[in-house]
């Protein structure tokens, strides 16, 4: 899926929305420290207006990306595939035995 990036327009006015500030902890934005985040991931819907924009410090901006947006996109996936019918394969790499001794036997 394509990513939908905001205007500047979007931009403008969801930095007059926010006076200044991190929508999500109220820090003070300074240059380079000002990320424009989609509330809902691009992922699940291509919207790019400015009810789904929130500016955002970069440290919130990581923790949210992190800790919430990319744990729903996985799960998203991993249902998705359940649904479609696609199952992860049971054998991963290969088979490997230990002698008594100590040595490795690889099998594949």
């Amino acid at each position: 899926m394509r990513r939908a990036e905001f205007s500047a327009k979007t931009k403008e006015a969801a930095w007059e929305r926010c006076g200044g500030r991190c929508e999500i902890c109220t820090a003070p934005l300074v240059t380079g420290n000002i990320n424009y985040d989609h509330i809902i991931p691009c992922y699940f819907v291509a919207d790019a207006s400015l009810d789904n924009c929130q500016v955002s410090c970069r440290s919130c901006h990581g923790i949210k990306t992190r800790e919430r947006d990319i744990p729903r996109i996985r799960k998203s996936r991993r249902v998705r595939k359940r649904h479609l019918g696609i199952r992860k394969s049971k054998r991963r790499g290969f088979w490997r035995w230990h002698r008594f001794d100590g040595s490795i036997v690889v099998k594949t």
